[in-house]
């Protein structure tokens, strides 16, 4: 109940930004208690009390992806990339929760929560702009960590959190615009955890990579058929997107060579103008 009141009060503070500091004061504080229950009743967890404990999980998800999305606005905290990193983990920390014992996940898939557990077959041979420049971007990374062992590790890394781009790419492409958002995540999910180290530590590669989500995650955004079914992630592409850039450009000064915005020019263009690239999509 604390994890939906703090939701409510969240949104309230979106729809009355008169009142902004009220209402997030009231959901920051049943944020805390609901975190506080949480840790308290998580030993007890069972297939019957998995729904709670799933959705309280994608509460927090939420109340931590809106900062990001809002933070380009006045008022709000910029976005740095550690914050990223929390966020992600943290739609990670429900994969965990269904890891923890297979009656949970198989009562999860069956339980009140379904629908977002149900199976989507992604296309088989998705099409369009996006899976051309995944193709690109797998022979650069390719190129740029070729040699030392270490360089390899965080090649495969890498690698493989694109294929993770062109999965969830795919699921996109085969579900319902009204399924798009329960299906984003799924990048996030399924990369390597030492992607997520990666970005910690700014590694410029992983920050090209995390360009390429923002892609999807704009798609997403313009595909809601009304704004305030998207409240919550209403403009997270292009704060997280500004970060990046940031970052990059920090880079590219630091090892006096600019390369870095030139990996990122086309998803920096797709974020900014809008574009829908699942609408271009096909098999």
């Amino acid at each position: 109940m604390h994890g939906l009141l703090a939701v409510s009060a969240l949104h309230c503070a979106h729809i009355h930004p008169h009142q902004h500091s009220h209402y997030t004061h009231l959901s920051t504080h049943h944020q805390t208690l609901a975190l506080g229950l949480f840790t308290t009743a998580l030993p007890t967890l069972s297939p019957a009390t998995s729904p709670a404990f799933l959705l309280l999980s994608s509460f927090v998800f939420l109340l931590n992806t809106y900062p990001l999305a809002r933070a380009q606005s006045r008022g709000y905290t910029p976005i740095t990339i550690p914050s990223i990193v929390q966020s992600l983990s943290l739609i990670r920390g429900t994969k965990s929760l269904l890891l923890l014992s297979l009656d949970v996940w198989e009562h999860a898939r069956s339980g009140p929560m379904r629908e977002l557990f149900a199976d989507v077959t992604p296309a088989a041979h998705p099409r369009g702009p996006f899976v051309d420049k995944l193709d690109g971007l797998v022979d650069a990374v390719r190129g740029r960590l070729a040699g030392s062992p270490a360089q390899a590790k965080t090649r495969v890394a890498l690698l493989a959190a694109v294929e993770a781009l062109r999965h969830t790419y795919a699921l996109l492409s085969a579900a319902r615009a009204a399924d798009w958002r329960d299906r984003l995540w799924t990048w996030a999910v399924v990369v390597p955890d030492g992607v997520l180290e990666l970005l910690e530590g700014e590694c410029p590669v992983a920050l090209v990579v995390l360009a390429y989500f923002c892609v999807l995650v704009a798609s997403v955004e313009c595909g809601a058929s009304r704004d305030e079914e998207q409240w919550f992630l209403k403009g997270w592409s292009g704060g997280v997107m500004e970060c990046v850039v940031g970052v990059l450009e920090r880079k590219e000064e630091e090892e006096e060579e600019g390369v870095w915005r030139e990996w990122v020019e086309w998803p920096v263009g797709c974020v900014r103008e809008g574009l829908n690239v699942l609408e271009t999509s096909g098999e």
